[in-house]
């Protein structure tokens, strides 16, 4: 994944769209919205998790009950869904909100020694939650339509043997699939980058067959450098002494927790920061002062309809304030961030070098449903 980072954020750098890095978004720790910088690493924030409770439940000599543990864990996002009527898969939660998520089924399904009689489990209490007509059944639709197929595919996958390719397509199939991770790391920058960089009117499917095209042949040329660094950390791991490796072992999983604790002090703040933003912007009327500069200097649509709308905000006086900007339509917010940008140009035109660091800029998304039909958008921000 720290590859993936690293060439893109030189891509991205010398395409003229530096992006800074969240550091808590690389840490795959669940920390709630970060700025992902390859929009994908949600999953893997997951992963990561689920690895890091078997190791605690390793550590705790609990081991072999740990299909025990994962019925229980499925009682609990169960119960959730039960009391609540939510199925609850919010793909960036805090660490406190990561239990009652359904997203983390297909990996209980995985837990060792236990096949696939969880994903059975739940493929019973699925069909027998309710009515598969009713519309207001959401364990039913979301259970059968999304986390059921997703827990058995990944069951089957897991226990099905593994054929040696025999023909050319089933080589190439495996090579892709060797190449497979890399592809999923890429794909999404890729495509972003692409459509940054393309003129606004080229046709949507030219534009995804070639993302689609870039991201397989990038992704092939890149599976032989993590192929590779994946086999060198399994040697390091067979030769390296016990005793080290279960400090490094310890040592990752009290970062973890220690990250995920910080996470989840910063990030509530944060969105109490943004609950507040909110309330300004859809109520407060608009106000300025000389020390604030602000400025919306581009606007582009995507293929795909969307409006991206990109800006910058800051008060000179006060260059770190927290700054929250949202496209409104007649009092009602259609998008809104927090400012994560940082605009170094920006910087060196005013001949402040101070803020070259500073994330005063803001990306903006405007969905293509809307209308402009229905009333003038206009860009606020709250500093």
């Amino acid at each position: 994944m720290l590859l993936a980072v690293a060439i893109f954020w030189i891509a991205f750098l010398a395409a003229g769209f530096p992006r800074g890095i969240d550091i808590l978004g690389l840490s795959l720790v669940p920390a709630g919205g970060r700025d992902y910088f390859l929009a994908v690493e949600w999953t893997l924030v997951y992963e990561m998790s689920y690895y890091v409770l078997l190791a605690v439940l390793a550590f705790a000599g609990l081991r072999r009950p740990t299909s025990w543990f994962a019925i229980a864990w499925m009682a609990v996002i169960f119960g959730a869904v039960i009391t609540t009527g939510v199925v609850y898969d919010d793909t960036v939660p805090l660490a406190s909100e990561l239990a009652v998520q359904a997203i983390n089924l297909p990996f209980l399904n995985r837990t060792p020694a236990f096949g696939g009689r969880p994903a059975s489990l739940f493929a019973a209490w699925s069909l027998a939650s309710g009515d598969p007509r009713d519309p207001c059944c959401c364990v039913f639709s979301a259970g059968r339509c999304t986390i059921l197929p997703a827990a058995l595919l990944v069951a089957a996958a897991i226990r099905a043997p593994k054929s040696a390719p025999v023909t050319v397509i089933g080589r190439f199939g495996e090579r892709l699939g060797d190449a497979g991770y890399m592809l999923y790391l890429c794909d999404m920058p890729l495509m972003t980058l692409l459509s940054g960089m393309v003129p606004a009117r080229s046709p949507s499917l030219a534009l995804w067959l070639g993302g689609v095209s870039a991201s397989g042949a990038i992704s092939l040329l890149l599976a032989r450098a993590d192929l590779s660094m994946h086999r060198w950390s399994k040697r390091r791991i067979a030769v390296a002494p016990a005793h080290r490796i279960r400090v490094i072992a310890v040592s990752f999983v009290a970062a973890f927790i220690g990250v995920a604790a910080y996470a989840e002090v910063h990030t509530r703040a944060q969105r109490a920061a943004y609950s507040h933003a909110m309330g300004i912007l859809t109520s407060a009327e608009p106000s300025t002062s000389p020390s604030v500069l602000a400025e919306v200097d581009a606007i582009q649509r995507l293929p795909d309809g969307r409006l991206v709308v990109r800006g910058y905000a800051i008060d000179l006086d006060k260059p770190n304030l927290t700054s929250h900007a949202a496209v409104t339509q007649r009092g009602r917010i259609i998008s809104m961030e927090r400012s994560r940008r940082i605009r170094p140009g920006q910087a060196k035109i005013w001949s402040r070098p101070d803020l070259a660091n500073v994330r005063f800029g803001f990306v903006l998304m405007v969905p293509k449903g809307v209308e402009c039909s229905s009333g003038k958008l206009d860009v606020r921000v709250a500093l």
